[in-house]
């Protein structure tokens, strides 16, 4: 039955005359999910209650419609805002920055909800932006609670304007002096809490010059007074004084014995930096925008975040770099958590790169420590309107022609290591040394590229990023056995070779205790199991860079006796030789390669080791057996032979997929990942890296511009001949 027959609720929609209309918006909103209004039925239940100004808007709209009543509610709510909407085709987002209190605060609090209304961000940068509009003495005030929620906000902030109105507070801040006592009141008729206090009319009396003091010493006279100075002597002029304190220079009235040799900040209220910029963290459920630039020719870590006002340089990487440092009056600049930090120095329009393309702004040095610079509200006004998504850590604008996609990294800090030496000098040294938690997270997989003027593109790599989250499967651990395949691994013995027995290496307590864990866990998956074999051969275990140990199987006796494959193995120069014309590469790395082939049934009991209590053999491939690789290889190459040298390279466990562009690329790592799924071979996300423009693979650096050698590969090339040579 049709909806308007069937419905059940009783609730009224609310009517629309032109008037407010994000309000009747969210009104609708609560009326369709209350009332379970089907798509379809929505722009007709609203035009039913459309009155006045915005029925005669609908009467003229729907003649130039096709099905007027028919059109998807997202388009009708646009072509409303449109008419009858406040700004609301502008930039919410760059009005919630710039919004500042100028009037009463519920003027500010309404403003403030309708644009929040309208962006989608944590409640951490709600409270951040909040509270940064709010006039200062108000602001500082509310900042002391530190308040976590927004309701918590409101009702501080509330509460502190009410509180100065009742007060009787100026919002300026004026000098004391004279008859300048007076309570400043709301209104004709608002009666003060307390009586006026009565002042005595007195005239201020003029400080003494240092020769009228000495003169009155001389004679023993009274400063204050014309007695004569004697001891109990109490002056008959009893005055109160008031001493003003303030935390820096009076930016009015500069004294007249300093300088004038400071630069000038033109803020009223002083810089504004947030907390998890200082410390490199952040509250649940919030994440900051990194990026990489460059400062001539260091790149820089840059952290762009719209809960500090300014922008703000290391001061320790300023004076690596050489840069020019300009003297300022001494600001105080408020960090969130209400602190504060004094900042004397500046950088006057520093030059620095971002995306091959050179901004210049005015940095405020400051130590930073978890970044090497901030770009706060002062760099993102003048890049213009701006898409901000938060979620997925994108930023887009347009300037000067060009469109950029910034796309942040995820929020990690930046540790840097330090001797004992140093440690013992800083705390010695440094009374503010605090001791800190360091978080160790799992390895993620690195960004894309971050900007491209290729508009196309951009959107090419957003599909690459989607279909790589849609391959859960590729990137799983495995649970099972693999399955049973052509190429199953099979051991070949020489003509009368009889089972080899090796010796069983003595192990510690400690490497026994090893041993049975690995033992145990390699049963769990079902990778070996109990043998009675005639052959056996003794565990070794091998320690690796991080002092844990890695257990192997000394199958030297074994390979003795085993008859050597001739399978052609790739040479290294000879794939180099077909990157041609690649410009985008693409590295997946399997998930322990070997362990994904199975051992030929009759070749188990030879794969047969023993450890100090127990004989196990293998169902899949170990490592250290001749022809291993060979195995490997062979399946690799036909598994993968459609592709071959047209945009896919294999050598072993190490898969290259190489692209002209970024469309052809997306397509070819379809194919792979097919390939994979098929013959259910699996990926280590960690280790892989995906729409490069250089990559590293065998030793080498991949790029357009052709193959190089890997620095790091040949500084170890060099340690290894080095200690060759001093033995």
């Amino acid at each position: 039955m049709p909806y308007f027959a069937t419905r059940q609720s009783k609730v009224g929609f609310p009517i629309f005359s032109g008037e407010d209309l994000a309000g009747r918006i969210m009104s609708c909103d609560h009326f369709f999910r209350l009332d379970l209004t089907p798509e379809e039925s929505k722009v007709r239940l609203a035009v039913i209650n459309f009155e006045g100004r915005a029925l005669q808007w609908f009467q003229n709209w729907s003649k130039y419609q096709d099905q007027a009543l028919a059109i998807p509610w997202v388009l009708f709510l646009q072509a409303l805002e449109g008419r009858f909407g406040d700004r609301l085709l502008g930039d919410p987002m760059t009005e919630l920055l710039s919004l500042e209190q100028t009037g009463s605060f519920s003027d500010y609090h309404d403003k403030f909800e309708l644009l929040l209304g309208r962006v989608s961000i944590p409640e951490s940068y709600a409270i951040s932006h909040f509270v940064n509009g709010l006039r200062p003495y108000v602001q500082k005030v509310v900042r002391l609670f530190m308040p976590q929620t927004l309701v918590h906000a409101y009702a501080l902030a509330r509460l502190q304007d009410m509180s100065n109105v009742r007060e009787g507070y100026s919002h300026n801040p004026r000098k004391f002096g004279g008859n300048e006592f007076k309570m400043a009141t709301n209104g004709p008729n608002t009666s003060p809490l307390l009586p006026t206090p009565i002042v005595p009319n007195f005239k201020s009396k003029r400080l003494l010059t240092e020769e009228e003091m000495a003169e009155r010493r001389d004679k023993g006279l009274c400063y204050g007074c014309n007695e004569k100075l004697e001891r109990g002597h109490r002056c008959a002029r009893k005055i109160l004084y008031l001493l003003e304190v303030d935390d820096g220079f009076n930016r009015d009235e500069s004294p007249d014995d300093v300088e004038e040799n400071y630069e000038e900040i033109e803020e009223q209220d002083n810089p504004l930096i947030s907390i998890h910029a200082i410390n490199g963290t952040a509250p649940n459920g919030f994440r900051t925008m990194r990026v990489t630039g460059r400062v001539g020719k260091r790149a820089v870590n840059i952290l762009i975040d719209s809960g500090s006002t300014h922008n703000f340089l290391d001061l320790h990487l300023a004076k690596k770099l050489g840069l020019q440092l300009t003297s300022v009056r001494p600001v105080m600049v408020d960090v969130a958590d209400g602190n504060r930090l004094e900042c004397d120095s500046m950088c006057k329009s520093l030059k620095w790169v971002l995306r091959n393309t050179t901004f210049t702004t005015d940095v405020l040095l400051l130590p930073l420590g978890n970044c090497d610079m901030i770009l706060g509200v002062q760099w993102l006004e003048t890049i213009g309107a701006i898409h901000w998504d938060f979620k997925n850590l994108i930023m887009e604008f347009k300037l000067m022609g060009k469109r950029f996609v910034l796309r942040g990294g995820q929020n990690h800090s930046k540790i840097q290591s330090i001797s004992e030496k140093e440690m013992n000098k800083i705390i010695t040294n440094c009374p503010g040394a605090q001791l800190c938690c360091i978080r160790v997270t799992e390895d993620v997989a690195p960004e894309f590229l971050s900007q491209e003027n290729n508009e196309t593109d951009q959107l090419v790599y957003g599909d690459i990023k989607e279909f790589l989250e849609s391959q859960e499967k590729v990137f799983a651990e495995p649970t099972s056995l693999p399955p049973m395949r052509t190429h199953n691994h099979q051991i070949v013995l020489i003509n009368g070779a009889s089972p080899v027995n090796g010796r069983t290496y003595r192990p510690t307590t400690l490497q026994k205790n090893f041993i049975e864990q690995m033992v145990v866990d390699l049963l769990k998956q079902e990778f070996i199991q109990l043998s009675c074999s005639p052959f056996s051969s003794p565990v070794v275990l091998v320690k690796k860079k991080d002092g844990t140990w890695r257990m192997c199987i000394d199958y030297r006796r074994l390979n003795k006796i085993i008859v050597k494959d001739k399978y052609p193995i790739p040479l290294i120069e000879e794939l180099m030789e077909e990157l041609h014309r690649a410009a985008i590469f693409s590295k997946i790395d399997l998930r322990a390669g070997y362990h994904q082939i199975r051992m030929r049934t009759e070749d188990i009991q030879k794969t047969t080791f023993k450890t100090h209590d127990e004989h196990y053999e293998f169902t899949i491939m170990p490592f250290g057996l001749t022809n291993a690789p060979a195995t490997f290889q062979s399946l690799m190459n036909d598994i993968f032979r459609p592709y071959l040298r047209k945009f896919v390279l294999v050598l072993f466990d190490d898969i290259l997929v190489y692209s002209v562009d970024a469309t052809s690329h997306l397509n070819h790592l379809r194919l792979v990942f097919d390939k994979l799924s098929e013959h259910s071979l699996f990926a280590k996300r960690s280790k892989c890296d995906f729409a490069k423009e250089h990559v590293g693979y065998l030793g080498h650096i991949i790029s357009k511009a052709g193959v190089a050698t890997d620095p790091q590969e040949a500084s170890s090339y060099a340690r290894v001949a080095c200690a060759h040579r001093c033995h």
